[in-house]
């Protein structure tokens, strides 16, 4: 099965993003808040939504809806500056991430749950722990509202995946918590 990029306006994409040959992604926690600072500031320069995300070893997982910028504009800026950062830091040559980047085209509100669930549960299934709020790297803490995550808190925007489970915002985290559990 093929994966096309979907540029339309408001598409809402899971982006998977893959190391090349395996190797390691991040090599320690520094390499984390940089992606993360890095991811921010794209956004920024770039605006489109993210609803999840997660930073694995050896690839990452983003949730995205495209805005009025093409998703190949946005991605190449964050994943250039993010290897030419650690490239330069690990004193290597080469792609640090396998080409092309997959993405897959989330079209069900019932899929959106699903994407962010199997996002977050993500580090759980890979033995990184035990639950996802023992996990940093994931967007998990910006919908438990955890307040050791001070990691981007305001990076992700729970807002409209809560609002699509309920209108009491409340009842939408346990919800959507639960779901994967």
């Amino acid at each position: 099965m093929g994966f096309r990029r979907f540029d339309q306006e408001g598409a809402i994409q899971h982006v998977m993003i893959r190391s090349n040959n395996g190797e390691l992604l991040f090599g320690d926690n520094r390499d984390h808040y940089d992606f993360l600072e890095i991811l921010r500031r794209t956004r920024t320069r770039f605006p489109f939504g993210l609803f999840a995300f997660c930073l694995m070893d050896t690839h990452i997982h983003l949730l995205t809806q495209t805005g009025s910028i093409k998703m190949g504009q946005f991605m190449q800026f964050l994943l250039s500056q993010y290897a030419n950062r650690f490239n330069k830091k690990y004193e290597r040559k080469g792609h640090l991430f396998h080409r092309p980047y997959k993405t897959i085209l989330c079209e069900t509100e019932m899929y959106l749950y699903t994407l962010v669930t199997y996002i977050h549960l993500n580090p759980v299934k890979a033995g990184l722990a035990k639950h996802p709020k023992d996990y940093l790297w994931s967007s998990y803490h910006c919908y438990s509202q955890n307040p050791t995550a001070t990691h981007m808190p305001n990076m992700v925007d729970t807002h409209f995946i809560l609002q699509s489970i309920s209108p009491d915002e409340t009842v939408a985290r346990r919800t959507l918590l639960a779901y994967g559990e």
